[in-house]
């Protein structure tokens, strides 16, 4: 635990709690069972759905908890509406199976008991993801796999905090509470398909290999291959630029235009660009130095009621490996 979106819960396997002793399992009856240290059971689908035999449980891409039974048939969900994307499923100590929102709080408990969330618990790495390291305000969370270094998540972790807190109060910073950043760092598609949103979301119909990162409203991907280093391993010989943190600022500036709803105004500021969907996290990086570059009047003007400051990164304090 915790359980990420798009997770699917696998038959016989035990998801055990950050703390208390409890887990969660998948029989293979097809009901699906919190128990407690002691293999006491605490709570199963089958109190609410009598005679429950489930073909498939998982978490769907907009953070809802589903039981689907034989051929796909949809038999029970946690929440009837309003679900979101960015909340997780997790174990309390006490053994109540939740369904958690940092922005909303406990969307579902399988107690009863909503409200706040509780304190944010230990940053832990969903599925497939070796290391998860956590911004306080707003709530964000950055998973990384084994491949990458602590070099770059901290450089990561540094330049999103820089961003977030850079933002004029007109654009309140908890409205990116609950979102994620996935970085990887050069693994073959194969092994990265199907990370959270990499593979079904981001890359659906690309063989992997050339898409190196993307990102939406509730999640972004970098990988460190783009981390200050020229050239693109995975895209070949081909691909000679050279980068320093070009990804990490553009793939954050096309959420933020996301979450703040922008679409309408950086298509009229960047109509004349060719290219309007991307001028914006150009000028984000320019604005960054990501590299340096030209920004016109009217460009800089907009990127000022959005941040408060400006901040050049440089890759000295970065140490690949290290």
């Amino acid at each position: 635990m915790p359980l990420s979106p798009r997770q699917k819960v696998v038959k016989g396997r035990k998801y055990q709690a950050a703390a208390g002793g409890h887990y969660l399992t998948f029989q293979p009856d097809g009901n699906l069972v919190v128990y407690n240290a002691a293999n006491k059971k605490v709570w199963g689908l089958d109190q609410v759905v009598p005679n429950v035999k489930a073909q498939t449980v998982e978490v769907g891409a907009d953070g809802n908890l589903l039981a689907n039974g034989p051929g796909n048939k949809y038999l029970w969900s946690a929440l009837s509406a309003d679900p979101d994307p960015r909340s997780f499923v997790d174990l309390t100590p006490a053994g109540a199976l939740q369904i958690v929102s940092y922005g909303r709080g406990i969307l579902w408990s399988s107690d009863g008991k909503l409200g706040p969330a509780r304190p944010a618990p230990t940053c832990v790495p969903y599925e497939r993801l070796a290391t998860c390291t956590a911004i306080a305000n707003p709530k964000i969370r950055i998973m990384a796999t084994k491949a990458v270094s602590p070099s770059a998540i901290a450089a990561a972790k540094q330049i999103y905090t820089d961003m977030t807190a850079f933002l004029t109060p007109k654009y309140p910073r908890n409205k990116l509470d609950g979102f994620v950043v996935y970085i990887t760092n050069g693994e073959p598609w194969a092994q990265l398909n199907g990370i959270g949103p990499i593979g079904p979301d981001l890359g659906a119909n690309n063989s992997g290999d050339e898409l190196r990162g993307g990102a939406a409203r509730d999640y972004l991907w970098i990988s460190e291959q783009m981390i200050c280093k020229t050239g693109v391993k995975t895209r070949g010989p081909k691909d000679k630029e050279a980068r320093t943190f070009d990804q990490v600022v553009h793939e954050f500036a096309h959420s933020i235009e996301a979450n703040y709803g922008f679409h309408d105004r950086v298509n009229t500021l960047f109509a004349k660009s060719g290219n309007a969907r991307e001028a914006f996290p150009w000028a984000v990086q320019a604005w960054f130095s990501t590299p340096t570059g030209n920004m016109t009047p009217e460009v800089k003007s907009f990127l000022g009621e959005i941040f408060s400051k400006q901040k050049t990164y440089a890759c000295t304090a970065y140490k690949p490996g290290a």
